[in-house]
């Protein structure tokens, strides 16, 4: 039976719920990702490209008039500013009680334990009221991400993404054959990503990743013509699994970054991806408990986005209490990067179950609530 249901991106599509199974098991792959494991280049092939397909998929293209824009912008803004506004603000106020919490850190000592991490960390300084304040300019400014809230920054890239392509939808209305320009456009915003990235043109950070994230959302609207009718999943999956793993030896990608290396093999290694997680998501029946806490987590990828990174400092806490380490490296980013493959599993579960358990009480609390208003 399908329903309508909200997107990631904050649009409505009457579907089943595939999309959110695809997006949830993209999400988990994002999470563990994070915690930077055996296959982290894998995972990264294609798992921020499955986003923008799905956001490009099920982008009603609707608008016709400025004032329609201006709604659409409106309605964005609020599904995309508010959450990181709150998120990264929060840690800016509470950035003082978080460093003597251990989640930041300004004890020297911990430059020295982690100087052979594969990630340079930093010390954070406790913030005087000018330097709170300058930094929530920042965030206001949709300009400034903090390290719990680091993932946001996707957010600001999709919102740009979005309301870019809304107008350039609004300007091209009444092209015959749109089709034709999506695909032009696409060969010409993967070569941008690409020579941005050869030239390593660092005066457009962090815009210089909109290229290489703006061609996969046009992947999803071109997939709308290329759908796919579930025969032979395994056979699929098991190919894209063979395509990414082979690209994952020849290319580095990381968005954030606007690093796509081959551009051929990047929107490949999209599709790949997207058919991967699209067999799988198949594969899994609704009724199941897989395809059910699949698809409830892809419901939720904006409050795991911003929720994950917190969730990763309690595993932390809980390796440097097993393993008698000075509390300091708490402050670790993403994580301890002394923690062996099993430990990385660890961040990568709770990197998701206790976003959702936050906000399935959430969730809870908010229709308790709404109950005794109600009543």
């Amino acid at each position: 039976m399908q329903q309508e249901m909200l997107l990631a991106d904050g649009t409505f599509s009457n579907r089943d719920d595939r999309i959110d199974r695809i997006k949830g098991i993209a999400i988990i792959l994002m999470v563990y990702g994070h915690a930077s494991p055996f296959c982290r280049s894998f995972i990264y092939q294609f798992h921020l490209a499955v986003f923008l397909m799905a956001s490009g998929l099920c982008y009603k293209d609707s608008i016709q008039s400025g004032k329609g824009f201006l709604c659409y912008f409106l309605r964005k803004l609020r599904s995309f500013y508010l959450p990181y506004v709150v998120l990264n603000g929060l840690v800016v106020l509470c950035m003082n009680s978080l460093i003597q919490l251990n989640i930041y850190t300004d004890d020297p000592s911990f430059l020295v334990d982690t100087q052979n991490y594969i990630f340079p960390q930093v010390l954070t300084e406790p913030l005087d009221k000018t330097e709170i304040w300058n930094q929530l300019k920042l965030v206001l400014l949709f300009h400034n991400t903090t390290q719990i809230g680091t993932a946001s920054w996707f957010l600001t890239a999709l919102f740009e993404i979005l309301i870019l392509h809304s107008i350039l939808s609004l300007i091209i209305n009444r092209l015959s054959n749109k089709t034709v320009f999506y695909v032009v456009l696409l060969i010409g915003t993967t070569w941008l990503a690409w020579f941005l990235n050869v030239q390593d043109i660092t005066f457009l950070n962090p815009e210089r990743c909109l290229p290489g994230m703006y061609a996969p959302f046009l992947l999803g609207i071109l997939l709308r013509r290329i759908q796919w009718d579930g025969t032979y999943p395994w056979l699929v999956a098991l190919c894209s699994f063979g395509v990414i793993l082979m690209f994952s030896q020849y290319q580095i990608v990381e968005l954030s970054l606007g690093m796509i290396g081959n551009p051929v093999l990047y929107l490949l290694g999209s599709l790949a991806g997207w058919y991967l997680l699209e067999a799988i998501a198949r594969m899994m029946k609704k009724t199941s408990c897989a395809g059910r806490f699949c698809a409830y987590a892809g419901k939720h990828t904006l409050g795991i986005f911003c929720l994950h990174i917190l969730a990763f400092k309690l595993v932390s806490l809980l390796y440097v209490r097993v393993n008698h380490r000075p509390d300091y490296l708490i402050a670790s980013f993403h994580i301890i990067f002394d923690a062996n493959e099993c430990w990385r599993v660890v961040y990568g579960i709770a990197g998701v179950l206790l976003p959702l358990l936050v906000l399935f009480l959430f969730e809870k609390c908010k229709n308790i609530f709404i109950d005794l208003y109600d009543g």
